[in-house]
């Protein structure tokens, strides 16, 4: 609890890196397959370094770093791969529906993790790790859902 504040402030400077995401996108792969990719990364993160090695202060300095890099990435390629999608004169209503489905399905999935952490024991702990991991996934598939009802099965650069 102490290093909490340096934690989220270790994420926010890296994420500075991450926005250059955007770079990386428009030359090689496209917007929504570094998006998948930076969601299954964020995934392999969790289940790879937060729960095995999450009691080790080390380990969470990294874990902040790698995070808050990849996470910065999506945050910032997402309005990009939204108007890729989608009419320049729907963007506007398109991005605010976008954001409005997400902060509806905040009020659900927030409190159900607060719920699995309960009083904080590390059972519990690992429990919400495993959560996060499978949202994240599922946020990948649902990206990956999309390209598909997009491009189809094309190597294309989307």
């Amino acid at each position: 609890e102490s290093t909490s504040y340096a934690l989220i402030a270790i994420i926010n400077g890296c994420g500075i890196l991450g926005r250059c995401s955007g770079y990386i996108a428009d030359r090689f792969t496209g917007r929504f397959m570094i998006i998948t990719i930076c969601l299954l990364l964020m995934t392999l993160l969790s289940l790879v370094m937060w729960l095995p090695f999450g009691h080790s202060l080390k380990v969470l300095y990294a874990f902040s770093a790698l995070f808050g890099a990849v996470c910065s990435s999506i945050l910032s390629l997402v309005p990009v791969a939204m108007s890729q999608i989608c009419r320049t004169e729907d963007f506007g209503k398109r991005f605010g529906l976008m954001y409005l489905m997400t902060a509806l399905a905040s009020l659900a999935v927030m409190p159900a993790g607060g719920a699995i952490i309960g009083n904080g024991g590390a059972k519990q702990y690992d429990n919400f790790i495993i959560y996060c991991s499978v949202l994240t996934f599922s946020a990948a598939t649902s990206y990956i859902t999309s390209r598909f009802f997009a491009v189809g099965t094309k190597r294309v650069k989307f």
